[in-house]
């Protein structure tokens, strides 16, 4: 999403059909966050903001996991000082604990050394929380690990989801949605940046998938 405020009627739709929706680029501050709240009135918002947003009337960034609060879930901010990942661990007594992370992860405006530094605060957070929670991540990771010639940000993320057995839903066999999820201004270039990493073993208990752009 480019500003929570540009997309008002898709996020409300969106919703509509969400229990937990991780959301990247919502462009807003902590002045405005309100906004956000008041849309999505029947959820617990859990946010990080981009540190350039601060003095921005525009606003960039930010990163929020909305859970639905008739779920009925405990929800604990896991309160990641970061201004490009979030996390919450739900629970809720019959159920195992799930973990969600969201993130942006930096776009090749940034050096690959400041993606890797982020990145390693994700799966350090995914270290910590899979010990005992079912742990998901999705949200905005800049790299398509599709391409064949992997660059050190693809191949980082590939290796770790490799190691912790996790299967990304966009690339899954039979799931519905895009193909893509960025497109360069050209139009000449599109590639799927955005993922949600699951448990392999998670997976069994699902029969139909679908991502949304």
């Amino acid at each position: 999403m480019r500003g929570a405020m540009y997309g008002t009627s898709y996020f409300e739709n969106l919703l509509n059909d969400s229990d937990i929706c991780i959301v990247t680029e919502h462009w807003l501050n902590r002045t405005n966050i309100t906004f956000l709240y008041e849309l999505a009135n029947d959820f617990r918002v859990f946010s990080c903001f981009s540190s350039c947003s601060v003095n921005s009337n525009r606003g960039s960034g930010g990163v929020a996991i909305l859970v639905r609060k008739k779920l009925g879930f405990k929800t604990h901010n896991l309160f990641v000082d970061n201004d490009r990942i979030c996390a919450v661990k739900l629970s809720k007594h019959g159920y195992e604990s799930l973990c969600i992370i969201g993130t942006l992860l930096p776009s090749t405006n940034h050096s690959a050394e400041e993606y890797l530094q982020y990145f390693q605060t994700v799966c350090s957070i995914y270290d910590r929380m899979s010990v005992d929670c079912v742990t998901v991540i999705g949200g905005d990771f800049n790299t398509d690990i599709t391409v064949t010639s992997l660059i050190s940000k693809s191949k980082n993320v590939i290796d770790f989801i490799t190691k912790n057995n996790l299967s990304p839903v966009p690339l899954m066999s039979g799931r519905k949605g895009p193909d893509f999820t960025f497109r360069s201004k050209d139009m000449t270039r599109k590639t799927m940046i955005d993922y949600i990493f699951i448990p392999e073993f998670f997976c069994n208990g699902f029969t139909n998938f679908r991502s949304q752009k």
